[in-house]
């Protein structure tokens, strides 16, 4: 039976399928960056459902996030067969080519239904975010350089966990221009009002060095903002993120600690010291053969990549 794709009104959005992550809640985004909610049926019933941030470039709507409020913006798929779900994500792909320019848009860890993607022109970019599980988690699995760290900056900071919001440093945490902050703030105390915000600090004489954000996304607890003070105290980072993993690991939660990955580096290699890297794909589609090349050539000189940091006979050879 064919799927058939169905865009939602704006009146249907708080409507939820099933139980789901925080990126296929609309709710939460609703209010911070237009959205197009594309829902599959195949007679009758509701086989998926993809809620996609879209902005208008003055010319082309395009499928991709403005402001980073969320790090994946995957559909949800209900089918349980692998053919099934392919369907149902070929429709809900063709449904967004038709509306949009291109499409840039992560997928979450896990997600495996990328075999239309390929059939429909577009391409995948292998990303990977780190996982920790705060329940197996020990100090002493850590890499070498980790396990220094937090010893170091274990006997010389506090570290209190607590959920209050307006003492986290959101100046600090996102560089970005002032509507920015601005507007990932209010997304974050979006989530804090709705008890899904944990705040993880370090503290030396009553003064914090260093903090994370956790949000807790329905599937895992997303590390969403971090600082240190670069004068601080070396391997603050890493006591963090062990004290965030000690707590939740005593709080009941059986929930992983998603530490977001980075396509930076020196950022993956701290994060490589600490958790499980766990593979999602970022897609790529557009319209315009050029534009799709230029993602891809895009996406191989990422700055801070080493890759990039070769650009002249590679740039020549990418066009």
């Amino acid at each position: 039976m064919a799927v058939k794709i169905e865009v939602e009104n704006r009146s249907d959005l708080n409507t939820a399928v099933v139980e789901s992550a925080i990126w296929q809640q609309p709710y939460f985004l609703k209010d911070f960056t237009p959205l197009l909610n594309l829902t599959a049926y195949r007679g009758g019933e509701i086989t998926g459902r993809w809620i996609v941030p879209v902005h208008h470039d003055g010319n082309y709507y395009r499928a991709e996030r403005e402001e980073r409020f969320l790090p994946y913006a995957a559909p949800q798929l209900l089918d349980k067969h692998p053919y099934a779900r392919r369907e149902t994500f070929y429709a809900l792909l063709q449904s967004l080519m038709n509306r949009v320019a291109s499409i840039q848009l992560p997928m979450e860890p896990g997600f495996h239904d990328l075999g239309c993607l390929n059939e429909l022109g577009g391409f995948a970019e292998a990303r990977h975010t780190y996982f920790i599980d705060p329940l197996t988690f020990s100090v002493e699995n850590c890499l070498r350089r980790a396990r220094r760290a937090i010893c170091h900056a274990g006997k010389q900071t506090e570290v209190k966990i607590h959920t209050k919001f307006e003492l986290f440093h959101f100046e600090k945490a996102i560089i970005a221009s002032a509507d920015s902050v601005r507007k990932r703030t209010a997304f974050a105390k979006l989530c804090h009002q709705h008890g899904k915000v944990l705040i993880v600090d370090a503290l030396i004489g009553g003064v914090s060095y260093g903090q994370l954000l956790l949000v807790d996304s329905g599937v895992s607890w997303m590390l969403m903002h971090s600082w240190c003070e670069r004068n601080g105290v070396h391997g603050t980072a890493n006591l963090l993120i062990a004290e965030a993993c000690r707590y939740l690991a005593v709080s009941d939660s059986e929930m992983l600690l998603d530490l977001e990955g980075s396509i930076l580096f020196g950022v993956d290699r701290f994060m490589a010291g600490m958790g499980k890297p766990v593979t999602y794909p970022m897609i790529y589609w557009a319209r315009e053969t050029t534009e799709l090349f230029s993602a891809l050539k895009d996406s191989y000189l990422i700055p801070k990549r080493i890759c990039s940091e070769q650009k002249g006979e590679n740039s020549e050879q990418l066009g």
